[in-house]
Formats: structure tokens, C-alpha cells, sequence
């Protein structure tokens, strides 16, 4: 989907974002990261402008005679970054 990113200094580039992705990724002793998220791309170069995602811990197996199947507890975390400078020509609209 194109898309208008716009910098804090109110610059704005046309930028591609893809649709929103989720995996899994098992980290061990029954804890899985699911993330979720997206970036987004200048519609010019496919220079990377924007990256947004969230994990959450999930646990599978036994606890205290307890039985879990991906079970959230709620713990979680959010990255957002974003391109601060680049000497690349970026679809810049004025």
C-alpha cells in the first residue's frame, strides 16, 4: 500500500508499506517470541524509512503441575524506528 511517512521535521516521503507479518521464533525452555509487525519503503529506492513490530513471550508446557499451551502472561515489548539521515534521493514530495 503507498503511504505518506512523514519525518519529525515535517519532510514527507512516498513510501511503500508491506502488508503487517507475523512468526513465531522459539527462544527455548517452552518460550516462544511472537512477533508482529511491518515496514514501510520509499517508493524510489526501497530504502527502508520505517519499522514498526511487537513480541510477546508465549509459554508452552508445565508450571507448578500446571499445563500451558502459548500462554501470554502479558509481557511485551515494541520497536519503532525510523531513517534519521540518508545520502540516498528519496521520493521527497513538497
Amino acid at each position: 500500500m503507498t503511504n505518506i511517512y512523514t519525518a519529525d521535521d515535517g519532510t514527507q516521503v512516498a513510501v511503500w508499506c508491506g502488508a503487517e507479518q507475523e512468526f513465531d521464533v522459539p527462544v527455548g525452555d517452552g518460550w516462544t517470541n511472537a512477533i508482529q509487525g511491518y515496514t514501510c519503503h520509499d517508493v524510489q529506492t526501497g530504502e527502508m524509512v520505517y519499522i514498526t513490530y511487537t513480541t510477546r513471550w508465549l509459554y508452552t508446557g508445565e508450571y507448578e503441575g500446571q499445563n500451558y499451551e502459548r500462554a501470554y502472561f502479558g509481557d511485551y515489548e515494541t520497536l519503532e524506528q525510523y531513517l534519521v539521515d540518508t545520502n540516498a534521493e528519496l521520493s521527497y514530495l513538497k
